[in-house]
């Protein structure tokens, strides 16, 4: 744990409510364009009811949780079920720009784990950039082993040929690609989990 991480900071994990959609526009915001599909935008009120309502439109589907440092929101936790009666769910998991590189995120996904094995999930997968290596770090963490990756579009807002030609252009190349068709592809990491009965 980072040293500018209280060891008594408390973490927790509880489903969504409505307030939280407020909280999580409060956040910080990403700097790096790399990121900025991560921000939450600005809402107004009546844009927070409707992500709401679109977060809770099919619980069978798909269910909102938040993560907390304390009583403050810090992460929005979603479970996609893509086989609940197998025990198996993807993972959603984004964390307030604020708090990076505290050790929060590790410490909110493990006790998000916990919420779901408790449910009787025995299977946990997720998807992450592969040029993300903070947030695959983490998820390596918490116990979560790579499985495949394979190319996509990019995420709308980023700009990969400007990605090639920046500052960070010598760590892209095993992350960004640019096709024979004209296209650039971005790497994503499949990862997973096991939990035990």
């Amino acid at each position: 744990m980072p040293d500018n991480v209280s060891k008594q900071a408390f973490v927790a994990v509880r489903p969504m409510c409505r307030a939280d959609v407020d909280a999580l526009a409060a956040w910080g915001r990403h700097s790096d364009p790399l990121f900025f599909q991560y921000n939450v935008p600005v809402l107004t009120s009546g844009d927070a009811d409707e992500l709401w309502t679109e977060l809770n439109r099919d619980p069978a589907r798909r269910r909102p949780f938040v993560g907390l440092e304390g009583e403050r929101v810090v992460a929005s936790l979603i479970v996609r079920h893509t086989a609940p009666r197998a025990g198996e769910g993807e993972l959603g998991i984004i964390l307030d720009p604020a708090c990076i590189g505290r050790g929060l995120g590790r410490r909110i996904l493990d006790a998000f784990v916990a919420v779901l094995a408790a449910e009787g999930f025995r299977r946990l997968h997720l998807e992450v950039a592969g040029y993300n290596g903070r947030a695959l770090a983490a998820y390596r963490a918490a116990g979560f082993a790579v499985i495949d990756d394979y190319w996509a579009d990019p995420e709308p807002g980023i700009d990969p040929a400007s990605l090639l030609d920046g500052g960070g252009a010598d760590s892209q190349p095993p992350n960004v690609r640019l096709d024979a068709d004209g296209n650039y592809r971005m790497r994503v990491v499949r990862m997973e989990r096991r939990l035990t009965p």
